[in-house]
């Protein structure tokens, strides 16, 4: 936990955490602890006689282990032949408030409001179309250039012209719902003080670096509370306390057919460059906006992922948007060649049936693009593989 300690005057503190818990100074982060700063170990963890001027705030880390909240909730994954839909319910059993909750899941948040305990509330989500994403959080092809490999795209947004994160704006904005602030430091009133500090909070902990924001088939609840989760005061003196505590919370996930054969859309799937022993593969791109000469090559890696496994796969959709001579490829698993593919001329959506063959042992698809003819311009738009089958018993 991040503890600030701000004081009216100039005068001494003894800041102290409850036992089972350690606190140390943050001394080159804010202002108001350019002095020494003794921390004693007892029966408590005691910082003593901490001078801070007025009107400065001395920083502090509080750091311990304690029981996680329980939440009663549930998440499930309804499949059918038209788009996913998540269902599920929430029942804030903490025992206190949780504020302004919000929902996330890959492409999409929910706000779900204010939960009071006992409170429950249940929610309906239909995924839109949406890109694969990568297999490796770390992919380096999205550190360099985040916003120039997606189809569904995002707007930046800043909330106050003092206040910048790193990384692409996806969780932050979901989570915090185009609230602004004051960047003024007086008369600002203490709602806008608490929306300042959740943007800090966020900030410290989330860094997204493309735009599935590494949610997967993942259910994930966002909330706020004023209860403070490490408990830490100044001893001898009287004093007053704001606490800001975000919770998230990964709830349990099911997966159901609603239907014998369902289908399964490139949001629900993965991507990993695949043949890098190759030197003609392009390694820094993704299935989204590169270009190709007769000298490279894209190879992807298609699978769905880990909860949306098949029993079985009975088709494949390639669904590919490209200009220029290009000619796409599947890997045969059986008999272990690449197989041209001849694309729908009218559609960017092309069926393959009987696709059992170019599923590998997790359901891998291999892909591979090529230009023909390095004389013409050649770019590729997207390329991404849904599937369609049936689910475990």
């Amino acid at each position: 936990s991040l503890v600030g300690v701000q004081s009216p005057r100039r005068t001494s503190y003894d800041v102290a955490a409850e036992p089972g818990y350690t606190l140390r100074t943050l001394p080159e982060t804010g202002i108001g602890l350019n002095v020494p700063v003794t921390v004693s170990e007892g029966t408590r963890y005691r910082a003593e006689d901490v001078l801070i001027d007025a009107g400065m705030v001395g920083s502090f880390i509080a750091s311990g282990y304690t029981a996680a909240p329980e939440l009663e909730a549930s998440a499930t994954w309804h499949l059918s032949d038209k788009a996913p839909r998540l269902l599920g319910s929430i029942t804030n059993t903490t025992g206190f408030r949780l504020q302004e909750a919000v929902l996330l899941v890959k492409g999409e948040a929910r706000e779900l409001g204010t939960l009071e305990p006992d409170q429950t509330r249940s929610f309906d989500i239909t995924l839109g179309p949406q890109d694969p994403g990568p297999l490796s959080l770390g992919s380096s092809s999205y550190r360099y250039a985040p916003n120039a490999y997606s189809t569904w795209g995002y707007s930046a947004y800043i909330p106050g012209g003092c206040f910048n994160y790193q990384g692409v704006p996806l969780t932050i904005p979901d989570v915090m719902r185009g609230k602004r602030f004051s960047c003024s430091s007086g008369n600002v009133s203490d709602t806008q003080q608490e929306i300042r500090r959740r943007y800090k909070l966020l900030a410290a902990l989330i860094v997204d670096r493309e735009l599935s924001g590494g949610r997967g088939a993942g259910v994930y609840l966002f909330a706020w509370a004023n209860t403070p989760l490490i408990p830490v005061g100044v001893d001898g003196k009287n004093y007053s306390t704001e606490d800001t505590t975000l919770y998230i919370f990964d709830l349990p996930v099911d997966v159901r057919s609603d239907t014998a054969v369902v289908e399964i859309p490139p949001a629900l799937t993965t991507w990993a460059v695949t043949a890098k022993d190759d030197p003609a593969t392009l390694l820094e791109i993704s299935p989204n906006s590169f270009q190709l000469t007769d000298a490279t090559q894209a190879a992807f890696e298609f699978r769905p992922m880990p909860e949306m496994r098949l029993e079985a796969v009975e088709d494949l959709s390639i669904r590919f948007q490209g200009r220029g001579p290009l000619q796409v490829e599947l890997w045969n698993w059986e008999r272990n060649f690449w197989v041209p593919v001849q694309l729908d001329p009218n559609s960017d959506t092309t069926i393959i049936s009987r696709a059992a063959r170019f599923a590998g042992p997790e359901q891998e698809v291999h892909v591979r693009v090529l230009s023909n003819d390095n004389t013409q311009y050649t770019q590729v738009e997207y390329i991404k593989i849904g599937y369609r089958g049936r689910l475990p018993d």
